[in-house]
C-alpha cells in the first residue's frame, strides 16, 4: 500500500475529526432518500438528495483517505478489529459511490412512472439498507477498535 503523510489539524489526526461529519451525513442521506419516496416530497427533494449523495460520496472518500493516513502512521500493524473497520469502510466507500451514481440515474428518470418508478423505488430501498448497514458496521468496528478495551466486561 502507498504510504501517506499523517493528515492533522491542530495536532489531531484529521480522520478523528472528519469521521464525525461522515457519521451524521450518511444517516441524513438515508433519511432524505427514504422521505423522497413519498410522492409529496419526490420533486422537492430530488436535487437536494442528489447533492447530498454526491457530497457524501466525496466525504466518505476523504474520510477513508484520512483513515489510511492515520492507520499508516499510528498503527502500521493493524489489530483484528482495526482490519474489520478497514474492510467495512472500504465496502461502505463503494456502496456510497454506487448510491451516488444511482441518485444521478434516479434524477434523470424522476419523471418516469409505472414499472420504471417501481424499480427505482425498490433499488432505492436496497441502497439505503446497504448504506445503513455498512455505516453501522463500519462505525461499530471502529468504536470496538477504539474503545473495546475500555468497556469490556
Amino acid at each position: 500500500m502507498l504510504q501517506t503523510a499523517l493528515m492533522t489539524f491542530n495536532g489531531l489526526p484529521l480522520h478523528v475529526l472528519v469521521v464525525h461529519l461522515t457519521v451524521v451525513t450518511l444517516p441524513a442521506l438515508v433519511l432524505v432518500s427514504l422521505v423522497s419516496l413519498h410522492p409529496r416530497w419526490r420533486d422537492r427533494l430530488r436535487i437536494p438528495a442528489v447533492g447530498l449523495a454526491l457530497f457524501t460520496a466525496a466525504l466518505v472518500w476523504f474520510t477513508v483517505k484520512t483513515g489510511e493516513s492515520f492507520q499508516h502512521d499510528k498503527f502500521p500493524t493493524p489489530t483484528a478489529t482495526l482490519k474489520q473497520h478497514i474492510d467495512a469502510a472500504n465496502t461502505l466507500k463503494w456502496v456510497t459511490y454506487g448510491f451516488a451514481a444511482f441518485a444521478l440515474v434516479r434524477l434523470a428518470l424522476h419523471r418516469r412512472s409505472g414499472v420504471v418508478r417501481l424499480v427505482l423505488s425498490a433499488a432505492l430501498i436496497v441502497g439505503v439498507v446497504a448504506l445503513g448497514y455498512f455505516t453501522f458496521k463500519t462505525g461499530e468496528a471502529g468504536a470496538r477498535d477504539s474503545y473495546g478495551g475500555y468497556y469490556s466486561h
